[in-house]
């Protein structure tokens, strides 16, 4: 990689969410970011490939594949092919790098620390508590932005105002913050999308087919944004125990407690 191909892919990764680059013995390009761990080594491509580019460890390779096209991809690494391509498979792969589970709680525990010391709050105490769920929710609802792509996980409307970060599993009934905070314990959805998964009046199937509750009339559907067939833009597995969670705990148990 030449000079000038390595200024190219430093501007392409400095403007799509890897603000840092250096170079490797063999004078490859190493992007990085301070938002989260992860690092891309951009090398020279072969055949049809412009560049191969390598992520780092635990780097969740099977979600950028999705939306693009498959021979962008070998088995371990991307292959854009031009400059656009690249540019769009970095960008997709610094939302990941700050939505994946572990990104947020490192952001959410630097927050709090740093919060903590500065309005002098005791550990244990009900301040605590406020602080660390107004922090929580602020950092889950940006994971979810960034791993929906800005849009509602059902509708895809894009509107940010009224796009809402929805747990499966509420916060109060986590074990941890790192549950919590999992990208894949929720959706972001549009507000009544939001009140009627947290009310358990829908919930998904492991497929991410919409369930709708039986208190819900088909000749309401309309009026509060629903449709037959509706389904999720898409599901990870990492979703399924989170939503077996809200199937089981809430939607099934709303229906019975009606009966």
């Amino acid at each position: 990689m030449n000079s000038l191909e390595r200024s190219l892919v430093e501007k392409a990764g400095y403007d799509n969410g890897w603000e840092r680059s250096s170079f490797d013995a063999d004078g490859n390009v190493v992007l990085a970011s301070s938002r989260h761990g992860y690092s891309a080594l951009v090398r020279k491509g072969s055949h049809d490939a412009e560049w191969s580019v390598c992520f780092g460890d635990g780097f969740p390779l099977n979600e950028l594949r999705r939306g693009f096209p498959a021979n962008a991809f070998s088995e371990s690494e991307a292959l854009p092919w031009d400059y656009q391509l690249l540019c769009a498979l970095l960008r997709r792969a610094a939302e990941l790098g700050i939505a994946v589970p572990d990104a947020p709680l490192a952001a959410f525990n630097k927050e709090l620390e740093a919060t903590m010391a500065a309005e002098g709050i005791t550990k244990g105490t009900e301040a605590e508590r406020l602080v660390k769920q107004r922090i929580g929710q602020n950092h889950y609802r940006n994971a979810l932005l960034s791993y929906w792509k800005g849009a509602c996980a059902l509708t895809g409307v894009d509107i940010p105002d009224i796009l809402r970060a929805s747990h499966a599993k509420p916060w109060a009934e986590c074990a941890s913050d790192s549950e919590r905070l999992n990208v894949y314990n929720g959706f972001l959805f549009t507000a009544n999308i939001d009140a009627l998964f947290d009310k358990a009046l829908i919930s998904f199937s492991d497929e991410g087919e919409l369930l709708v509750s039986r208190r819900v009339k088909e000749e309401q559907f309309a009026a509060i944004g629903l449709r037959p067939g509706m389904g999720l833009r898409w599901i990870d597995a990492r979703h399924v125990p989170f939503l077996k969670w809200h199937r089981e705990r809430l939607f099934m148990a709303n229906l019975r407690n009606r009966n």
